[in-house]
């Protein structure tokens, strides 16, 4: 194995806590996005899935909340595979 491929493995442990790292993050920016929303425009964030909110607002809402959800989970993930399996271990 070369050295560049071992760099990119990570602890078996990290892989497992990620997901879940993932998903605890990206509802706490949920719920930061939702404040921020409110306390910018004086109203609660638009619910996608009622359909007296307008097309438009729901679709940018969803990508807004989509691009957050997809950032978080590449920073967490490039941040767990940066750890290697030695460093893992010594923790």
């Amino acid at each position: 194995m070369s050295t560049k491929e071992h760099e990119h493995r990570a602890h078996p442990v990290l892989h497992i806590a990620a997901p879940f790292v993932v998903l605890g993050t990206t509802w706490a920016a949920r719920q930061i996005l939702k404040k921020g929303y409110k306390s910018v425009t004086g109203n609660a964030a638009p619910d996608p899935e009622d359909p007296s909110v307008s097309f438009g607002k729901a679709l940018a809402w969803a990508l807004l909340i989509a691009g957050a959800a997809t950032v978080i989970e590449m920073v967490i993930y490039r941040a767990a595979s940066r750890v290697s399996p030695a460093q893992a271990e010594r923790s």
